[in-house]
């Protein structure tokens, strides 16, 4: 157990078994030490909190989505039916069009007003969900996140 000489002024040197205390916490006035902490049990879970650091990105996507809600109907692209080939000949007109767009300054779709790498990124995610959906079998995402543990090892 640590104690911390830095705390600040009027809250006495004490051990503090939860790291370094900031000026102001709130302690348990007995002890003065931190109040206990609930648990919470995420190993093996995703950080879904990771896509909040492409806030950008996030939202080209969004514009996509609800740029076909309107187009087609929301969520119509769930009902499949298509082949995997239109969605990969999508992205893959969409991640040309960027690159060669990107150089004259023209990253967004003239049809749409979205970037082509929003739209590109949208086929990708539509492909990711419409084939693990179509699999009909749970243990397929169970298995990909088995095999993520065990290549981050």
């Amino acid at each position: 157990m640590q104690t911390y000489s830095d705390n600040a002024p009027g809250i006495p040197d004490a051990p503090f078994p939860h790291g370094t205390r900031k000026a102001g916490a709130i302690v348990d006035k007995e002890t003065n030490m931190d109040p206990p902490k609930a648990l919470r049990k995420n190993d093996g879970k995703p950080q879904m909190d990771f896509i909040l650091d492409f806030p950008i990105a996030v939202e080209a996507l969004c514009r996509v989505k609800e740029l076909g809600a309107v187009k087609y109907a929301r969520d119509n692209w769930k009902l499949g039916g298509k082949p995997d080939s239109e969605y990969y000949a999508a992205c893959m007109r969409h991640l040309m069009a960027a690159k060669t767009a990107k150089d004259r300054g023209e990253m967004f779709a003239d049809d749409s007003g979205c970037l082509h790498l929003a739209h590109a990124m949208w086929n990708i995610m539509a492909l990711i969900e419409l084939n693990v959906r179509e699999t009909h079998d749970p243990e397929l995402f169970g298995a990909m996140v088995e095999k993520w543990s065990d290549d981050s090892r």
